[in-house]
């Protein structure tokens, strides 16, 4: 209960004045709210007007009468009225001793809620104030506790409790439990829970019914086709203000539309049940019941289904639930329902033709009228502006008792605003202002939530005297700061004119700031002159000198010296961090490039030179300015392109480049950023060959790159590739010995001739010109005997074969021997020579080839090509038809000079 309590303490401040300060607190109706409030209610000995209250808790001004919204613990205020005297006083706002608690037991450690199986759950409530009221219960509260209390829903109670003061606790306590196998029935009723054991509510208020119903495995054999459930009206119960709302089975729960009184539909649950289920609630008038009728439906004869097996509530399972159902309704009270009226409510359940099932009986008691409350009579007027109201009140013969208060306020017959509610004792201190009028109006609310009806006029009315004052409203704080513009206002009751003064010395000396104000304010530029940590304002009245107000001590601070940091240049793309000092708070200007703006080092992300702007703020909120200039320097990106051979480099990329491709260098410029070239390296081709020909010599033993005799090729197959590739040779000097075709590996392989090669024999090795050749083509000898020597069986088909691209090929002064064309096909012609293109043979020997059908020494074949011989030897060669040259296929063949053949 809520109580004010009265605490006297005087204090002498001075010789000459003795301050008795009265005050009233409000103590907490519950650990650990932090709703309480102390109150000066008056003050003896003192000279008006009041210059200050300063609160233990800082809370201070000229008008902080009081403080609210408090914790338990001793506040203090010292007062200082007009002539500077001062005087204290303390209040102790309490608490109950511990706080208000429910310890939650049950009968059972392990829970079977299945069924009719069941527990008993008691709420102890502890702590807090006695006595308790627990789910409406005195005390504690005690329930039993089945699955069916449950339904289909998540397993808990709510418990409730409320002692003494009025304090609250709630606690929703979760069940777990074990399934077993064990008949059950919850066909039941609840309501409203109400208040008390007699469940009282309020008779204006709706009350919200659930029914439960279930397919009782121990009595069911298959599901229910048909369910029929009915509510007689209670007389006390308006039947047409029903509205019907949700229902439901096992998985299923189904939305009837707000405000319903009739609802039919036909629910389509084919996909799930292949059924129909047609769904029908409203009052039966002639009855005088509500109904519900839930009927299974055939989706193809639309009646009820053949087979007995077949209906929209299964046998209920005990643990999914699948064969239980619900239904909620509300009704309310008929209007001319008188206290104590009781309502009962009783459902009748039918599963199909079987014999009816009655729920529980559910019971609520109605109080039907709100309380009645009288302001106690006020005195006309006033000069103490603390209030005391008190008042009475009482509730309707039977009714179930007033709760709590409101107290609405008027000043000058304005409009009546709340200004408390919730008030628990029956007297209440409001602090008004002197000059004006109140009118006050107590309205009651039971325990059921009666509210009592707005009062039409004002129950007691007071005029608060105003008495000759000035009351400085601002500045009350202690901190300013130079370079502002501060406006100093205040209050007066019959003053006319005002004297505005200033002290810098703790008011030793003051100089007037305005001689004579009529007006409630006057504002002055705070400039550095003006800087002091002992600034008083003094107001007097020049009327009456007696009349003086003086401010608390003030100090006018410096501003501080705010440094955004130093004007720095970037790169672009780097990210910088700002830093600012010289305060204590900082914030930035909105910038996008800002990561933050109320820190003293914000990242900077910025692609442009941009100037930032901070504004400090030390800890007495004096502010200042300052800003820094971030260059953004350019990184260069460049691109070039490098032409080269293909057996040619290039320095880029941080090394040498051979092959095609982008590489990138990075330079730092003159502002230190990196800037970035790029360089696309392009290859043209081959290289210049570095010699007029190439040169081949078995017995090399340089670098066998074929540029001369000492680095010659050692392999014929070699210079070939090298004139295939480069495209400023052709001609191949070959150095005495025997050369083998290599490519490929196998007897497929042979020398093969493109484009317009040359291949000149009869070097020694040498010679710097072809006239200085010995002319000796058996010198150098291109043979077929590519595996066992003198075994003609792994010898080459083909030693030479000329490709039809070749347009000048020319072979000289060489012999070409130990061809074996005993393949198939074309691997039966031209051992020595396979000819596709045009080519000359000038000096060159061709003997010891062999093939099985013709042609053994040169096959020369196809229409574009052309074959010319000069000085050229054919011996030994074998085969069963054309031994030395086959000519076809509209191949054309030359002779020149003396051409030999030799048996």
């Amino acid at each position: 209960m809520k109580r004010w309590t009265y605490v006297m303490l005087i204090i002498l401040a001075y010789a000459s004045m003795h301050g008795q300060v009265t005050l009233g607190k409000k103590d907490l109706k519950c650990a650990g709210d932090k709703n309480g409030k102390v109150s000066v209610l008056s003050i003896k000995n003192a000279t008006y007007p009041i210059l200050n209250y300063a609160w233990s808790n800082g809370a201070s001004g000229p008008d902080k009468k009081s403080i609210e919204n408090l914790t338990a613990g001793t506040y203090t205020v010292t007062v200082t009225d007009a002539n500077q005297c001062t005087g204290t006083g303390q209040a102790v706002v309490e608490q109950p001793e511990s706080n208000l608690g429910l310890d939650i037991t049950s009968s059972a450690d392990e829970f079977f809620l299945c069924g009719v199986s069941s527990i008993i759950v008691v709420a102890q409530p502890t702590g807090g104030t006695p006595p308790y009221n627990t789910n409406g219960s005195s005390g504690a509260y005690a329930q039993r506790v089945s699955l069916a209390t449950f339904g289909g829903g998540p397993k808990y109670l709510d418990f409730q409790t409320t002692d003494g003061n009025g304090c609250t606790k709630k606690q929703r306590q979760f069940f777990a439990f074990s399934a077993v196998a064990c008949p059950g029935d919850p066909n039941d009723i609840n309501g409203p829970i109400g208040i008390e054991p007699m469940r009282w509510i309020a008779a204006k208020d709706r009350m919200e019914y659930t029914i439960r119903f279930e397919n009782d495995p121990a009595i069911a054999t298959a599901p229910a086709q048909v369910v029929k459930v009915t509510v007689p009206v209670d007389p006390k119960v308006n039947p047409f203000s029903i509205q019907l709302s949700d229902f439901g089975w096992g998985p299923f729960t189904f939305h009837v539309p707000s405000n319903s009184t009739f609802y039919q539909t036909r629910l389509d649950l084919r996909d799930s049940l292949n059924l129909y289920v047609d769904v029908t609630a409203g009052y039966n008038i002639n009855t005088h019941e509500f109904f519900w009728m839930f009927e299974s439906l055939d989706p193809v004869t639309l009646q009820l289904p053949a087979d007995p097996l077949v209906g929209f509530l299964p046998v209920n399972d005990s643990i999914t639930g699948s064969g239980e159902g619900f239904i909620q309704f509300s009704v309310t009270p008929k209007t001319n329902a008188i206290t104590g009226d009781s309502i009962m409510a009783q459902a009748d359940i039918v599963f199909d033709i079987n014999e009816s099932i009655f729920t529980n009986i559910w019971k609520n008691k109605l109080d039907a009228v709100a309380p009645v409350s009288a302001l106690a009579a006020l005195v006309d007027s006033s000069e103490n502006d603390s209030i005391l109201l008190h008042w009475s009140a009482s509730d309707d013969p039977g009714g179930v008792g007033v709760r709590d208060y409101e107290l609405f306020v008027s000043v000058d017959n304005g409009p009546f605003e709340l200004a408390d509610n919730e008030i628990e004792d029956t007297s209440y201190t409001y602090v008004a202002i002197p000059g004006f009028n109140y009118s006050f109006i107590v309205l009651a609310t039971d325990r059921v939530g009666n509210r009592e009806t707005m009062k039409s006029a004002a129950e007691g009315e007071i005029y608060i005297i105003p008495v000759r004052s000035i009351n400085l409203l601002h500045p009350s704080g202690h901190n300013l700061c130079v370079m502002d513009s501060l406006t100093i206002t205040w209050s007066k009751i019959t003053t006319d004119s005002i004297l505005l003064e200033m002290s810098l010395d703790s008011g030793v000396t003051y100089f007037t700031l305005s001689p004579s104000l009529a007006i409630d304010s006057f504002t002055i530029f705070l400039d550095d002159s003006l800087l002091s940590d002992n600034v008083f304002f003094r107001l007097s009245d020049l009327d009456d000198d007696s009349l003086v107000i003086l401010s608390q001590p003030i100090v006018i601070h410096p501003l501080p010296i705010v440094d955004a940091g130093p004007s720095v240049g970037i790169c672009h793309g780097d990210i910088i961090f700002l830093a600012a000092t010289g305060a204590n708070d900082f914030q930035w200007a909105a910038d996008s490039t800002l990561n933050l703006l109320n820190v003293y080092n914000p990242r900077v992300t910025t692609i442009e030179s941009r100037e930032y702007y901070v504004t400090g703020m030390d800890v007495f909120g004096c502010q200042q300015f300052d800003s820094v200039q971030i260059t953004v320097n350019p990184v260069y990106v460049d691109s070039l392109t490098h032409l080269m051979c293909n057996e040619d480099s290039v320095f880029v990329g941080g090394g040498y480049q051979t092959a095609p491709g982008f590489y990138t260098d990075s330079l730092a410029s003159s502002t230190g950023c990196d800037s970035t070239v790029v360089t696309e390296v392009i290859l043209t081709g081959p290289c210049a060959f570095p010699a007029d020909q190439v040169y081949v010599d078995k017995d090399a033993t340089g670098l066998n790159n074929g540029t001369s005799w000492a680095n010659a090729f050692v392999d014929l197959q070699d210079a070939l590739d090298a004139v295939e590739y480069y495209v400023d040779v052709t001609n191949i000097w070959v150095a005495e010995g025997d050369y083998f075709p290599s490519v490929p590996i196998s007897r497929d392989a042979s020398f093969t001739l493109r484009d317009s090669v040359k291949i000149y024999g009869g070097f020694v090795g040498t010679e710097t010109l072809l006239e200085d050749r010995t002319g000796n083509e058996t010198i150098v000898r291109l043979s077929g005997d590519l595996g066992v020597p003198n075994d003609s069986l792994d010898n080459a088909y083909h030693v030479i074969q000329i490709d039809p691209s070749c347009v000048d090929c020319v072979i000289n002064s060489l012999t070409i021997k130990f061809g074996q064309g005993d393949g198939v096909n074309e691997q039966t012609y031209g051992a020595g020579l396979y000819v596709e293109g045009i080519v000359t043979l000038d000096g060159v020997t061709v003997e010891r080839n062999t093939t099985l059908l013709e042609g053994a020494a040169i096959f020369n074949s196809g229409a574009g090509t052309l074959l010319t011989l000069r000085d050229c030897l054919f011996r030994l060669n074998t085969s069963s038809l054309a031994r030395d040259i086959l000519n076809t296929n509209g191949a054309e063949i030359r002779f020149e000079g003396m051409n030999t053949v030799e048996d």
